[in-house]
């Protein structure tokens, strides 16, 4: 599964990851996007869930922390479960290597429009 840092506010998630951990579901898979931003502004001023390894460690899952812009780091860490379910934090920036797009919180609910794409698209080519 996929979270968001700001998705990991709410109560259903650490729900979910205590039944995990309980159940010993080695089979599953949480990679974590921690861009430090959410859809309201900053995950340290909105909910600050400070060592969100420490987090995951003690709910009882194994945890990896990653650089999420590497593929091949984020792909090698999912092949190293062991008996517990696996917490994959990928460090990430927000619209990393798009200049207005760069940790903007409001990207996480923007629109693209053609003349956005094309100016993105030639940023990221360049």
């Amino acid at each position: 599964m996929i979270l968001g840092d700001g998705e990991c506010d709410e109560g259903s998630v650490w729900e979910a990851a205590a039944a995990a951990a309980h159940y010993r579901l080695n089979n599953l898979i949480a990679i974590i996007d921690q861009n430090q931003l959410q859809y309201d502004g900053p995950t340290a001023q909105v909910l600050d869930l400070s060592d969100m390894t420490a987090k995951w460690r003690a709910f009882g899952w194994e945890v990896m922390s990653v650089d999420g812009h590497d593929v091949e780091a984020v792909a090698a860490a999912c092949d190293k479960c062991g008996d517990r379910p696996l917490a994959i934090i990928a460090q990430t920036i927000k619209g990393k290597g798009v200049s207005f797009m760069e940790n903007v919180p409001a990207w996480h609910h923007g629109m693209v429009t053609q003349k956005i794409y094309d100016q993105a698209m030639a940023e990221l080519e360049a």
